[in-house]
């Protein structure tokens, strides 16, 4: 059941940042400083949204990623509830890490 439960919890959070990318991707959020990957210190909005969809379109290949490699629990036959738990966290962190740095 804890494979399950690691699959889905992956993939869904990798669907969920996609999914909070796709308006910045497609340009469909005006520069504001609470919603974006980049925020808008310089005051031009037509680099604001250059910037966040460049910074979109990394989090949207990397939930790619974390979407495809959310089925690995599935084929590992020893997956322990131990390693289920590893597993988000790491990922978690992994796309904390990212999203936090994806602008650089």
């Amino acid at each position: 059941m804890h494979i399950i439960i690691a699959t889905s919890v992956m993939f869904v959070l990798g669907l969920l940042f996609i999914g909070v990318s796709l308006p910045l991707y497609y340009k469909k959020v005006k520069p504001n400083s609470f919603y974006g990957i980049v925020p808008n210190i310089y005051g031009c909005d037509s680099d604001w949204y250059v910037k966040n969809k460049r910074g979109a379109r990394k989090v949207i290949v990397i939930s790619k990623v974390i979407c495809v490699t959310s089925f690995i629990p599935l084929v590992i036959p020893e997956f322990s509830a131990t390693i289920a738990t590893i597993w988000i966290v790491g990922s978690c962190t992994a796309i904390d890490i990212i999203a936090t740095y994806v602008h650089h």
